[in-house]
């Protein structure tokens, strides 16, 4: 492609993904679009199939795919090390000529960048982490490690860090201290509570014909290594033919396709659905007696942050059953919205077989009670704030 061309301030936010799915840039980059303190904000990712390079978010927000030619090479470790390098050298090329205002860089592999476009140009310069970067799961020892150190080199180049949740922002205060005005800015849904009426709307029970008088559980978001999928279908093979168990989403690097649709065969009481549009997903959610969080102990990043979907069920004013780590497990003790489990057969399936419909609608309470807490409009007015003090001088 051609010279990007735009006028004005601009804020960069980079990640290496096609930027098709990433809810907290979205919202938080529409944010800084109605906070009116930049001309344009800028989303750059990787090129994915069927998306266009260059995508319009209205008249003050785009999305840039960069296309990478080392991507049509045979797949390998070298490979895959020369896409990353091509594509910051792409990135930092294509950036060239703009004024660029702030960077926010959305994992620990664009911090680099980010230092790099903050000593180019002057930009201030945001880590914007989605989890424990240095901690995560798919990382060897050695990479964590490494990891580990790049932050704190760098540490001293980011102006503002956003993190998910108190315990991770608690273990950077501690481990990269030079990290400076760090925020917690958690994952909350975008959305208003739906009416209670909407209760009534019943798609998933309809979908597999689910009984009134039958309780169902839902597992909702990505269907992945890590999130105890076969420890979720070896409890529900082994229920009360009344637990039913929805898996609704989409399927990740695993394809547990084929394992679900085995058990769907032996099993009535477990059901596959399909992903929804964001528009529908909680009307779906509400339909669920109590939503499942069940996140195997992989990595420190796994057990200090609360899913999305945790969220996504209080906000829907169900109850939902968690891995008793310590963010969601003070969620579920604070409000009384839920079960703390251990992660083994055992302890779900006694929580599964033993819950009467009194006590969902107990928890339920809880959940609808201080639903309204969990919703993305109060994390949306302290990110202006913080914007506001990073970039005092407002438009051009």
């Amino acid at each position: 492609m051609g010279e990007l061309r735009i006028p004005g301030r601009v804020n960069v936010h980079a990640y290496p993904s096609p930027i098709e799915h990433e809810s907290r840039m979205l919202k938080e980059t529409a944010v800084v679009v109605r906070s009116s303190l930049v001309d344009h904000v800028l989303l750059v990712g990787t090129s994915g199939a069927d998306l266009p390079e260059r995508q319009e978010l209205g008249t003050s927000r785009s999305v840039w795919r960069v296309p990478l030619t080392s991507t049509k090479w045979p797949s390998n470790i070298i490979t895959r090390i020369l896409q990353i390098v091509e594509w910051h050298l792409r990135v930092l090329w294509g950036l060239r000529g703009l004024q660029v205002v702030s960077f926010s860089a959305h994992n620990l592999a664009t911090l680099p960048m980010g230092a790099i476009v903050k000593w180019m140009t002057g930009a201030k310069l945001v880590y914007d982490t989605h989890e424990l970067e240095s901690a995560r799961s798919s990382w060897p020892r050695w990479v964590q490690v490494a990891g580990l150190w790049l932050e704190r080199l760098l540490a001293s180049w980011v102006d503002v860090t956003f993190v998910v949740s108190d315990s991770i922002g608690d273990w950077y205060r501690t481990n990269v201290p030079a990290l400076r005005a760090l925020h917690v800015i958690r994952n909350y849904p975008e959305t208003t509570v739906p009416p209670t009426a909407s209760w009534s709307e019943r798609p998933l029970r309809d979908a597999f014909g689910i009984r009134d008088d039958e309780l169902l559980f839902l597992y909702q978001g990505v269907i992945d290594e890590g999130r105890c999928v076969e420890l979720t279908l070896d409890v529900f093979a082994q229920a009360h033919p009344d637990r039913h168990l929805v898996f609704m989403g989409f399927f990740g690097g695993h394809d547990y396709g084929p394992l679900i649709r085995e058990y769907m065969s032996k099993y009535p009481n477990i059901h596959y659905h399909p992903s929804v549009p964001p528009a529908d997903v909680l009307r779906h959610t509400r339909s669920a007696d109590v939503g499942l969080y069940l996140i195997e102990n992989l990595s420190l990043s796994y057990r200090l942050t609360v899913g999305n979907k945790v969220y996504e069920y209080l906000v829907s004013g169900i109850p939902v059953i968690t891995s008793a780590y310590p963010d969601v497990s003070r969620l579920v003790d604070d409000y009384g919205c839920g079960w703390k489990t251990e992660n083994t057969v055992e302890d779900v399936l006694a929580i599964v077989n033993d819950v009467s419909r009194e006590d969902v609608h107990q928890r339920r309470d809880g959940a609808v009670t201080h639903g309204a807490r969990f919703q993305w409009r109060h994390e949306e007015a302290r990110l202006i704030e913080v914007y506001r003090d990073l970039l005092p001088a407002g438009r051009a």
